[in-house]
């Protein structure tokens, strides 16, 4: 389905620098109270949040009932922050990523999608191929839930080459269009050409052409070590090539980083202080709920031997967090970058 979809000015309002740039327009037009009778909508009629680094990532999938074909609206927001390369992602992934958001600053089209196919199987699993609108790349996104009503999912994108580029959890939302008037107009699309919505999966292999088992995350990020990775550093050592693979052979989680956490051993109804510094009397920068979840760790303090943490047990990994400090993050974004004794932090 070869549509670049236009931002609407509600998210633009949202989105100030992607001004009258061309992205999803479903994503901000959809149904209306009005239109919404014309269709029975599917159980993928929901939305998705959550970022990579400094990218914030959103998801607006649209299903009529019975179909196994809808539209999805993929964004890639750049907030500009100094956010090192997350290990969830591949430094060439976080390379290109990281020009386009040099270029969003005066291009407003720097992260222009196209969606080339959206497919179901079930209530449980989405599949979407898209490309940037300059390049010719085809790219997949699955995303995976427990069920319908499941409140998070798995999301992972991959590149024909490198396999596995990221690997993030995202909060489920209303779509965007329960809050938004929206109009119906791809809706009827979908409902008069199925196949127009399949797009390349209405041929056969298409998934096919991506290494799903191949994940080099780790083995890239392991030749970056000792290598300043500020954002804006974050090229290949072995040059600037936003293709560049290591020479890894599947990795599984295993860093401290590769997990995605929840606290523990705070007292319900009590908060805890997230740290400027990894220091007791640093300032705080903001404060976590005892119920807090979906948090990701960037480094902990003393490092963590990823060695050990590997062959560890749960208990095991309690144990060696709870001799650090560690800065954290939150997926999606909203908890404040800072530092919080391991002891208080549990894989999900």
């Amino acid at each position: 389905m070869m549509i670049v979809f236009r931002v609407a000015a509600t998210l633009c309002a949202r989105l100030s620098f992607l001004k009258h740039t061309a992205l999803a327009l479903a994503a901000c037009l959809t149904l209306s109270p009005a239109s919404a009778q014309q269709f029975e909508l599917g159980p993928w009629y929901q939305g998705f949040t959550s970022n990579i680094g400094s990218i914030d990532i959103t998801i607006d999938m649209d299903q009529l009932k019975g179909s196994e074909t809808g539209a999805a609206a993929l964004f890639f927001v750049p907030s500009f922050d100094d956010v090192a390369c997350p290990r969830i992602a591949h430094p060439a992934f976080c390379h290109e990523l990281d020009k386009r958001s040099e270029r969003a600053k005066n291009d407003r089209s720097a992260f222009d999608i196209v969606i080339l196919g959206v497919v179901y199987e079930g209530a449980n699993d989405g599949f979407v191929v898209f490309r940037f609108a300059d390049e010719d790349t085809v790219r997949a996104l699955i995303i995976q839930r427990k069920s319908a009503s499941a409140q998070a999912a798995d999301v992972r994108v991959f590149h024909p080459d490198r396999g596995l580029d990221a690997q993030i959890v995202a909060e489920v939302r209303d779509h965007i269009c329960e809050t938004t008037q929206c109009t119906s107009d791809r809706l009827r699309e979908i409902a008069a050409d199925e196949d127009k919505a399949l797009g390349l999966f209405g041929q056969r292999g298409t998934l096919r052409k991506f290494n799903l088992r191949k994940d080099e995350r780790k083995t890239a990020h392991a030749r970056l070590d000792g290598v300043n990775r500020s954002r804006t550093n974050m090229a290949p050592s072995d040059g600037t090539d936003p293709n560049w693979q290591g020479d890894g052979h599947g990795d599984a989680a295993s860093d401290p980083s590769d997990l995605i956490y929840r606290l523990r051993n705070v007292p319900e109804g009590r908060s805890l202080v997230i740290r400027q510094r990894p220091d007791r009397n640093s300032p705080g920068v903001g404060n976590l709920p005892s119920s807090a979840r979906g948090l990701r760790v960037l480094a902990c303090t003393p490092e963590i031997d990823v060695g050990q943490f590997e062959q560890a047990s749960d208990q095991g990994k309690l144990r060696l967090l709870a001799t650090a400090w560690c800065e954290i993050a939150s997926s999606p974004r909203g908890v404040p970058r800072g530092y919080v004794l391991g002891r208080y932090l549990a894989p999900q």
